[in-house]
């Protein structure tokens, strides 16, 4: 552990002195004050004699940073980015409250999509990929905003909340995003970047067995509950889960509107 540790670091290190060399080559300056590094699946004991520096100065290690609006923890939990999206769309409760009474629904329903829906969609395939304990205060809190800009009572029917304004709560949510990456994948792979061209296979490019499923995607096996988290092994679960009817859709446009529509209908809250 302790031999893998330091190559890490060591590999670290030189990277840094590479981007610092180009940096400067280029007449450019990094920030280091705004810079830092996390340490994943290690002990943080461990890892605190080693450091990685810019020149002569030291970067802060932290247990988590913001990159590209999403939080990542170093024990990739995703607590953290859920409380600072719990934080942020938590204001919105006091804001739909007093608007619902003076607003038309069709104004509050703009509100929610303005406002509320994108927050929830940005990154909603790492972050959702969570368990369910640690996002179930945001499906409550998304819920709740959902209640109130549909101005019902508190024992609304769930699902009749998120029918009226055609989407789906947040674990479905992440399932339909998961599979739209899929497809991309699977008929539009040139529009992907290089690295997926060959993310997922169909289980005749890997034998020749006349199996029932030969047509379905191939599933890898994963030794670990973080391995059946990835998105590589869940997109195909979900994706052999699906109907042929669906599944078999090229057009990207025609794909979602389908499988949103076979989500909806097995949507249980």
């Amino acid at each position: 552990m302790e031999k893998t540790l330091h190559e890490a670091f060591n590999k670290a290190n030189d990277c840094i002195i590479l981007l610092h060399d180009w940096f400067c080559a280029n007449r450019l300056s990094l920030s280091i004050e705004k810079s830092c590094y996390s340490v994943f699946g290690c002990d943080v004991s461990a890892a605190s004699a080693y450091t990685i520096s810019v020149g002569k100065t030291n970067l802060n290690p932290v247990n988590c940073a913001k990159y590209l609006g999403i939080v990542i923890d170093s024990d990739l939990s995703w607590k953290s980015h859920i409380e600072y999206m719990f934080k942020k769309l938590l204001r919105f409760t006091g804001i739909f409250y007093k608007l619902r009474s003076k607003a038309q629904p069709n104004v509050l329903r703009m509100l929610y999509f303005t406002f509320v829906y994108p927050q929830l969609l940005y990154g909603i395939e790492v972050y959702a990929n969570t368990c369910k304990s640690h996002l179930e205060k945001l499906v409550v809190l998304n819920n709740k905003l959902l209640r109130i800009a549909q101005n019902c009572q508190v024992r609304t029917c769930t699902v009749d909340l998120y029918k009226r304004y055609s989407t789906l709560p947040l674990p479905l949510l992440h399932e339909y995003n998961v599979l739209c990456f899929v497809h991309k994948c699977f008929y539009n792979s040139l529009a992907m970047p290089n690295v997926f061209n060959d993310y997922f296979q169909v289980n005749n490019a890997i034998h020749v067995y006349g199996t029932r499923s030969f047509d379905r995607l191939h599933l890898y096996t994963v030794n670990s509950s973080f391995g059946s988290k990835c998105i590589k092994f869940k997109g195909c679960i979900l994706w052999n889960s699906l109907p042929r009817a669906v599944t078999d859709i090229k057009s990207s446009a025609v794909f979602k509107k389908k499988l949103k529509c076979h989500l909806s209908e097995n949507m249980l809250i």
